[in-house]
């Protein structure tokens, strides 16, 4: 298979099933029991923590350093040796103004924090005495919840840029399929938040957030194409340790969250240490198979 169709499979795979999985968590959300919802947000945020710990340092931090060399050779120069821990605190700092710029206009407009007031029937046992003291309600604000999915959302793109530079089958699957179930569990933590605000929101929301990844997939091709010059090598450079930085960032913002945001307290630390030690195990057999398959594509070259 040409290795510009298989990018264009996993685009469309990442927006089908992210976009489906949010559209699966606004059906059923109705339905389930609220202690049900919290254990289901619980498993999403520690599964994810672990897939990001493995896709950060055992695939990701590892190839910006490839590309660094293969640069090197490529243009007989020679680069910087802290270039590449530049690029990946450029990307976790990218993030961080993110946050502030998110926290700014939240400060600003106190209301957008309401989105926390409403997730609040996923902890039933902050409400057992609804009767005397009932929750407080807001009127659903579109351009309020837009706001908060598109802020959640821009990491995505940086998330897609890897399948677009990518030039190996092998690195590919590597990268995409912890990606995949990943944007998974991402889609319905987002599908949850908004559905307490609105279910048409929910859905404008998730399609928003479903279409970042791919948006970045683009970006990432029409950037790596074969003939650069040494300026748009440089940039690729960049790009790769830009957005491991912002992928470093969210994976300890994500363990992080399991230890303090209430929302994901519906069991012990210890059995979210366990699903934290999964996901990681998860990318990591991925990585050795990978790192299998590529041996056995040298060993091929050279015998030919």
């Amino acid at each position: 298979m040409e290795l510009w169709l298989l990018k264009l499979i996993m685009a469309v795979t990442l927006f089908a099933t992210n976009f489906g999985s949010a559209l699966l968590t606004i059906l059923m959300v109705k339905k389930a029991t609220s202690r049900y919802a919290a254990i289901a947000c619980t498993i999403a945020q520690s599964l994810t923590g672990g897939l990001f710990l493995g896709l950060v340092f055992l695939l990701l931090d590892p190839e910006v350093k490839l590309a660094k060399e293969d640069l090197e050779v490529k243009h007989n120069l020679r680069l910087p040796s802290h270039i590449t821990a530049i690029t990946l605190a450029a990307g976790v700092f990218i993030m961080l103004i993110l946050d502030n710029v998110e926290k700014f206009f939240a400060k600003k407009d106190p209301a957008a924090m309401n989105l926390e007031v409403e997730m609040e029937p996923l902890r039933p046992e902050l409400h057992f005495n609804s009767e005397s003291t009932p929750p407080p309600t807001t009127e659903p604000s579109f351009l309020k919840y837009l706001f908060f999915a598109t802020f959640m959302s821009l990491h995505s793109i940086f998330e897609g840029f890897p399948i677009g530079y990518k030039k190996s089958t092998a690195a590919l699957n590597a990268y995409f399929f912890p990606l995949l179930l990943h944007k998974i569990l991402e889609a319905v933590a987002l599908a949850f938040a908004g559905i307490k605000q609105k279910p048409l929101f929910a859905i404008i929301g998730s399609l928003t957030h479903s279409l970042m990844t791919p948006l970045g997939a683009l970006v990432g091709t029409l950037l790596a194409s074969e003939d650069l010059s040494i300026e748009w090598d440089v940039a690729l450079l960049i790009l790769i340790g830009v957005s491991t930085g912002t992928l470093m960032y969210i994976t300890f913002e994500t363990l992080a969250e399991l230890k303090n945001n209430e929302e994901y307290q519906a069991f012990n630390d210890f059995l979210k240490l366990g699903l934290i030690a999964l996901g990681f195990a998860l990318t990591a057999g991925i990585a050795i198979i990978v790192e299998k398959l590529e041996e056995e594509d040298v060993t091929s070259a050279v015998a030919v």
